[in-house]
């Protein structure tokens, strides 16, 4: 009797100290895909307040079990098990108060595996099935909570460490009372604003802390420059997620040009316990100026030996260096451009243009255009369809400028063949979307890049109206079959109505009707009527009505207009 009770004792003492194990001893941190050259490693934490010592311990996976050197862990203490201490070093700067175990164990699988620490083999003290779909090769796989149950994905996170890991140290990803982090710096398009995102994320809340930006760019010399940006004490928080924002105004007064700027925030409480996410840093391109670009003409049905391309049009005040912008279709992205502008060259003047193409078959056509500054080259696969196609242009940030969907349609309907033959804007400062100000390119070449459309006509005066040609034949199709008429007008915004009436004072033609206008601006009349028949030789009378959207005043411009054999 004494025997059996002896054993139950006994029995029960060992139960007792395997949960007192199981409490204290976890499996913390593991890498199980590193990155070619650094050895696979386990990291084991003690979670509670005594000393354990493992005196056979033993790590297996779900195909074998190997014992490793016993070792003994403090109260906070880390351990770590690999088979080369010394090349782990290499890799890392680590504590001189972990221990270090130099051993082999059963290879972690790349894809998925269970590991489990035991005690004379047949004691479980800690394991864990993972998944590297849950993290990334070459960074460890971090337990977030120390007293929750390892079994469980949701209590493993990929490192967010800068150097892929923390072996020796608290984890990036574990739960701590106080935890303040810098999460990340994002580029507002819509405010113009660089935000910093600030993390609460200790299981406790923090009461106040200090923030700094810090801004570094490149001045004309190729030297470094780095400048204060924002220093900020005291900040209280009210949410878990707190957002600073900087206006990106503030930054182009102080950057000497336009080009990548790299901002480095620093957040700091006296009471945070983890320092490792205090700081991140992100690059963007700031603009000194905040451009305005306007696609202005298409060339998108080529033939053999003939070449796509984009016109761009500068409608700021200051010569615009078109570097860090993207191009894309249908087919493409913000992410996968069709067309990438990396240079310091490339550059357009106000209210003159620019050409963006991926094919040096341009070239062959426009021979004239070679070496300019103006025309940028950029071998790519892009090709526009034919039917219709997306075309958008916005900076590396992801701001769109200018962006549109062409349709065929828009060509002029008296022209019978629009190959090797570009859309043209009539206006290149309406809207890129408005179909009623694109129309076939009348120029010889097929093509006006890096110039005046050929529909644009002549620069009237203020107050004025001029057609070209005139007279005009859209009988015999060509460039004269169309006839552009020119205007400018004493407002700044109007809408704008256009008629064409015979000499008996009838209306044969309504040719605009309420259409948005600024300034200066141009009408196509491809010379029908009202039936869409083309209209008999002879005189007519084009009349414009604007009504200006501030004021409501009116303007009447009126011009003859003769239609020629």
């Amino acid at each position: 009797m004494l025997i059996t009770i002896l054993k139950i004792t006994l029995f029960i003492l060992m139960f007792c100290f395997s949960i007192i194990l199981e409490a204290r001893i976890v499996i913390n941190e593991i890498m199980p895909a590193p990155l070619d050259g650094e050895p696979e490693w386990i990291e084991f934490y003690n979670t509670g307040e005594f000393e354990i010592i493992l005196v056979s311990p033993a790590i297996s996976d779900l195909a074998s079990s190997r014992n490793i050197q016993p070792f003994k862990l403090q109260p906070g203490q880390f351990a770590i098990v690999v088979k080369d201490t010394n090349l782990l070093k290499t890799y890392y700067n680590i504590p001189s108060n972990c221990i270090m175990i130099q051993s082999t164990f059963p290879t972690l699988n790349n894809t998925n595996d269970a590991v489990a620490l035991r005690e004379n083999v047949s004691e479980l003290i800690d394991t864990v099935f993972y998944d590297m779909k849950w993290g990334e090769k070459g960074l460890s796989l971090e337990r977030i909570d120390v007293k929750s149950a390892a079994l469980s994905q949701t209590n493993w996170s990929k490192s967010l460490s800068a150097f892929g890991a923390t072996p020796g140290y608290i984890n990036s990803t574990a739960l701590i009372n106080y935890d303040l982090t810098c999460l990340k710096i994002n580029y507002n398009n819509l405010s113009a604003e660089v935000e910093v995102v600030i993390n609460d994320i200790g299981t406790k809340r923090s009461q106040e802390f200090d923030f700094s930006v810090n801004a570094e760019f490149t001045i004309s010399s190729g030297e470094m420059l780095n400048l204060s940006l924002i220093e900020l004490t005291g900040i209280s928080i009210y949410d878990l997620d707190t957002i600073i924002s900087i206006p990106v105004e503030l930054i182009r007064n102080i950057i000497p040009r336009s080009g990548m700027v790299r901002f480095t925030a620093f957040v700091s409480s006296f009471n945070d316990e983890r320092r490792s996410n205090d700081t991140v840093s992100s690059e963007f391109y700031i603009r000194r100026e905040d451009p305005i670009i306007k696609i202005n003409e298409i060339m998108y049905d080529v033939s053999d030996g003939m070449a796509e391309y984009i016109e761009l049009w500068n409608g700021g005040s200051d010569t615009l260096l078109l570097d860090n912008f993207v191009i894309w279709d249908a087919a493409g992205t913000i992410e996968k451009g069709n067309v990438r502008i990396i240079s310091d060259s490339f550059v357009i003047p106000p209210n003159e243009y620019g050409v963006v193409t991926w094919d040096e078959a341009f070239f062959q056509t426009f021979p004239d255009l070679l070496d300019k500054n103006n025309i940028y080259l950029f071998k790519s696969s892009m090709n526009l369809n034919l039917s219709g196609d997306l075309i958008v242009i916005a900076d590396a940030n992801g701001k769109i400028y200018d962006s549109l969907t062409y349709s065929n349609s828009w060509h002029n309907r008296s022209v019978s063949n629009t190959k090797n033959r570009s859309l043209e804007k009539i206006s290149p400062i309406l809207e890129s979307h408005y179909n009623a100000n694109w129309s076939t390119c009348s120029a010889y070449e097929g093509g006006t890049p890096g110039k005046i459309n050929s529909l644009a006509g002549n620069k009237p005066g203020e107050g004025s109206i001029s057609i070209s040609p005139n007279p005009f034949a859209p009988s015999l199709g060509g460039a004269d079959a169309n006839a552009v008429i020119s205007y400018e007008l004493p407002f700044t915004s109007s809408h704008l109505s256009a008629a064409v009436y015979d000499m008996n004072g009838t209306r044969i033609s309504q040719i605009a009707n309420n259409r948005f206008s600024g300034s200066q601006g141009a009408i196509v009349w491809d010379g029908r009527n009202s039936n869409d028949f083309i209209s008999q030789i002879g005189q007519y009378i084009v009349v414009i009505e604007a009504v200006d959207i501030e004021s409501g005043k009116v303007s009447v411009l009126k011009s003859l207009i003769v239609i020629g054999k």
